[in-house]
């Protein structure tokens, strides 16, 4: 092909994306509010949820089962109790305690960890809070302001 062929084919190109972005972009934006007043577009939606996982290496003495190996704690033992209290929330607090979290994994072990990994919409990367007293707080309003 010849170069004037190639220039009236770019040509035609650049002017069809500049009026369909003519069209497009002339629909009318909905009135914004400022951020500060605005909710969160996105909620908690909990992965995961374990509490104690890392005692079961801590107490062993009359854990173990027939063939001498340490009792396995069970991965997202807390994972219910989590979801029933943050799941379609913005935020939400959660106790680390027996009333909280419902029966103690390990009651010989006094450091019980809470792991907890969450999403703040569908395809979030997954995000990940532990802690081993008091409370632990998941906010997503927090990552739509970033």
């Amino acid at each position: 092909m010849s170069f004037k062929l190639h220039l009236i084919i770019v040509s035609v190109i650049i002017v069809l994306v500049y009026l369909a972005g003519k069209i497009f972009l002339t629909v009318p934006l909905p009135a914004t509010t400022p951020m500060s007043t605005k909710k969160s577009p996105f909620s908690i939606a909990i992965t995961h949820a374990t509490w104690g996982l890392n005692c079961r290496y801590r107490l062993t003495e009359g854990m173990e089962n027939d063939d001498g190996f340490v009792k396995d704690i069970r991965v997202d033992n807390a994972l219910k109790k989590v979801s029933e209290l943050c799941n379609d929330k913005p935020s939400c607090t959660i106790a680390i305690n027996e009333n909280t979290l419902g029966r103690d994994p390990y009651p010989g072990c006094f450091e019980k960890e809470l792991d907890i990994e969450y999403r703040c919409y569908s395809f979030d990367r997954p995000w990940r809070v532990r802690g081993n007293s008091g409370t632990i707080s998941i906010d997503c309003t927090k990552l739509s302001n970033e």
